[in-house]
């Protein structure tokens, strides 16, 4: 019968190997390629004489980009956190992080581009919960899906200064400013010395 042959190639118009030599077949499956990478393909035909007809016209398309590794944070304080993701797709490849406050849902956008090795988030709330995830973006503009959720929980703030509301001869009555978020659920530790302040 009559045989067909596709070609593919990395490189636009050059070095292209065949990945299907045989009879009419309504797919043919590419396998082993690179994620977020271009692919150029041609076919020809040829008759029971061997004789092959002109290619086809070259067309291209994009594998996907590979879901994202991981959100590690690297580094966190009371007001900031420092976030990190795996990474295993082609240079040049777009990301979007995205973060919550309080619960994961109600996402806002946190940084669009291609990959860094950190994104600093700074301007948080103290001892609050922060969920985050990112996908990749390929060529074409297809996203994958959200890698895997992950969350922390910012520091919380050093308590205001100390006053002296009321004292008698056998007790004191001390303040601070609560500088934490209310709702955040934030555990306070208040100590005393006598004689010195070391002990």
């Amino acid at each position: 019968g009559t045989q067909y042959s596709v070609e593919a190639s990395t490189g636009n118009n050059a070095n292209y190997g065949i990945i299907y030599n045989g009879n009419y077949t309504a797919n043919v499956t590419h396998n082993g390629l690179s994620a977020n990478t271009t692919y150029y393909y041609k076919s020809r035909v040829k008759n029971l004489d061997g004789v092959w007809t002109n290619y086809t016209a070259e067309v291209s398309t994009h594998t996907l980009a590979v879901i994202p590794g991981a959100i590690t944070f690297v580094n966190k304080s009371s007001g900031s956190v420092v976030v990190s993701w795996g990474d295993s797709n082609p240079a040049g490849t777009q990301y979007s992080l995205v973060y919550s406050s309080g619960d994961n849902s109600n996402y806002l956008p946190l940084y669009s581009g291609i990959y860094v090795a950190t994104v600093n988030q700074a301007a948080l709330d103290s001892n609050t919960t922060y969920y985050y995830k990112v996908r990749a973006i390929n060529t074409d503009g297809v996203s994958t899906t959200y890698n895997t959720e992950a969350s922390t929980h910012t520091y919380a703030a050093t308590p205001g200064a100390i006053s002296f509301v009321d004292k008698s001869t056998g007790s004191v009555v001390i303040s601070f400013a609560n500088t934490n978020p209310a709702t955040s659920g934030t555990h306070y530790s208040v100590q005393y010395s006598s004689g010195d302040n070391l002990n």
